[in-house]
């Protein structure tokens, strides 16, 4: 009589393998691209300010002139010093009459949910300076990030994408660099990028995956002792 390990078990580690292992590769596809990341932005941090000419790449520091347009999107639930408040991201027209999306940073939230803060900026022309964020993926939502119309709207991320197709703006995040017109309680700069994390869970899927193998050798050894009594 031979040994055999439960088809159902079987069934699940052939089923199962395949998905923890794809989800590692994933994982440290992630971690490669957060390390590039990283690179990138340590080179070009202290790059020279240039005109937005040609193609505008990631932690491209560059230079701005123009007015601030109405529309803001509030980024709600960001921290700032223990307080709750919200990222603003306005439109910015420059001289061209290209519409770029501006991160001005931080401001507290009204006591009431029923509120929003009202925030002033520059009128007329401007010269500013900001940094290009790259896009590093959205954190999950509970249900749908329902966007009220009008210029002001609460919203629950910073969807940069969706905000440019709604402001007719190019699809780009420029944080402003503190002291430039407009400027708020300035957007990070500067960000561990995650590949730590990446690699973490990289590791925990490959483990995940050593289990179920393990898991299978040990029961076919425990019906092989069985059969052989």
């Amino acid at each position: 009589m031979k040994a055999q390990v439960p088809p159902l078990l079987t069934t699940f580690v052939v089923v199962m393998l395949p998905v923890v292992c794809a989800l590692g590769i994933w994982q440290l596809n992630r971690a490669e691209e957060k390390e590039a990341l990283e690179i990138v932005f340590a080179e070009r941090l202290n790059s020279p300010v240039r005109t937005p000419q040609g193609a505008i790449q990631p932690f491209d520091r560059i230079s701005l002139s123009g007015e601030y347009g109405t529309e803001q999107f509030l980024v709600d639930n960001q921290i700032h010093q223990g307080k709750v408040g919200y990222w603003v991201v306005q439109t910015f027209r420059d001289g061209r009459g290209d519409v770029y999306l501006i991160n001005r940073g931080w401001v507290v939230a009204p006591p009431s949910r029923d509120q929003l803060p009202e925030i002033e900026g520059p009128s007329g022309v401007v010269s500013l300076q900001a940094l290009v964020w790259p896009q590093l993926g959205l954190p999950p939502v509970w249900g749908q990030d329902e966007w009220a119309s009008g210029e002001i709207v609460r919203v629950q991320q910073r969807d940069i994408p969706r905000m440019a197709e709604r402001a007719g703006a190019k699809p780009l995040e420029l944080r402003l660099e503190s002291g430039s017109p407009g400027a708020l309680v300035p957007a990070p700069q500067q960000v561990d990028f995650g590949r730590a994390t990446h690699l973490g869970y990289a590791v925990q899927w490959f483990g995940l995956g050593t289990v179920l193998i393990a898991g299978w050798i040990i029961v076919y050894r425990k019906q092989r002792k069985e059969v052989a009594l």
